[in-house]
């Protein structure tokens, strides 16, 4: 997690220098400034080198993470060409997917009984704007002894299930969510 960690924080310092439009932010002053900024958040002195910051741009601009960031090289200085861009305030493409997820990890809370879930269950539910739980739905009772759920909601349960288990199938694509509906949901 070390080497993710750091690669994120270097991500979020970009982005600050690229936004930034009276800097003159060159691949020198940008690896002092992800390294100051490591230091501070990490505690460890660990320069960066330069070939890393060409490595985070070039994942910056492409769509290996989602970010497709307008970065432009203009004399050697690095800049945003949308002064208003930012990798961690793209839009949510996919609200209905992350609805889904949500729906799933709701179905395995209240069928299964697993109350670990209930933490990110309450951030996604407050990403989406519901409320948790949700009217009538309780999680099932865990431990031996307990077989099933109420029987009111045995119907609900068994449409999920069957819809669960369609959508797995259909979600063998790469699915995308902006960094922003990360950190809500952590």
């Amino acid at each position: 997690m070390p080497t993710n960690l750091n690669a994120l924080i270097r991500y979020r310092t970009l982005d600050d220098c690229f936004q930034n439009k009276h800097g003159e932010w060159t691949l020198e002053k940008l690896a002092e400034r992800c390294s100051y900024t490591l230091d501070d958040a990490r505690g460890r002195n660990n320069p960066v080198s330069v070939r890393t910051i060409q490595d985070d741009i070039r994942v910056m601009r492409s769509d290996i993470l989602g970010f497709n960031a307008p970065i432009v090289v203009n004399d050697g200085i690095y800049y945003y060409s949308d002064p208003n861009f930012s990798i961690f305030n793209a839009v949510i493409p996919e609200e209905e997917t992350l609805r889904e997820i949500y729906d799933d990890m709701l179905y395995w809370w209240q069928e299964e009984g697993v109350h670990r879930l209930e933490y990110p269950l309450r951030k996604m539910a407050e990403v989406l704007g519901e409320t948790f739980p949700p009217p009538g739905m309780e999680p099932r009772p865990s431990g031996p002894g307990v077989v099933r759920a109420p029987v009111e909601h045995r119907g609900i349960l068994d449409k999920k299930r069957e819809t669960y288990f369609l959508k797995k199938e259909r979600m063998k694509k790469k699915i995308y969510f902006p960094w922003s509906t990360i950190f809500k949901i952590l």
